[in-house]
């Protein structure tokens, strides 16, 4: 899949590795550490961030680097080694919300059917449930 996983081993600064590779058109997802393994084995991505640091996290990093995956370590790059890295992963820079919009809800037209869903939200995108 053309996109990067940042591994969240216990920072805030995911979000804000996420926003500067997402404003670079470079779609990514934040996944706890504790789910990285399983979701890099389904999403397959061309790369992979890890941002902060875990007791438990080594054991992890190297299922994950077993994997063959390229891996950035410094959770503190600046925009330009972002850059770089999306671009040694191989990943394009053609990502936008408006056609991950339209992709999610084709998505969903194509698993509920002519079927109702009911989604709830109580005040965030936190706390939405489908």
């Amino acid at each position: 899949m053309n996109m990067i996983l940042v591994v969240d081993f216990g920072t805030k600064t995911n979000q804000l590795l996420a926003r500067m590779l997402r404003d670079m058109k470079v779609y990514c997802e934040i996944v706890p550490f504790k789910k990285a393994v399983a979701e890099a084995k389904q999403k397959a991505p061309k790369g992979i961030i890890y941002t902060g640091t875990h007791a438990a996290g080594d054991a992890v990093k190297a299922q994950l680097e077993a994997l063959g995956v390229p891996v950035l370590k410094d959770d503190s790059a600046d925009k330009a080694a972002l850059e770089a890295f999306a671009l040694k992963c191989g990943c394009t820079f053609d990502w936008t919300m408006d056609r991950f919009i339209a992709d999610q809800l084709a998505q969903i037209k194509a698993t509920v059917g002519d079927k109702k869903v009911l989604c709830a939200i109580s005040g965030g995108v936190d706390s939405s449930v489908c």
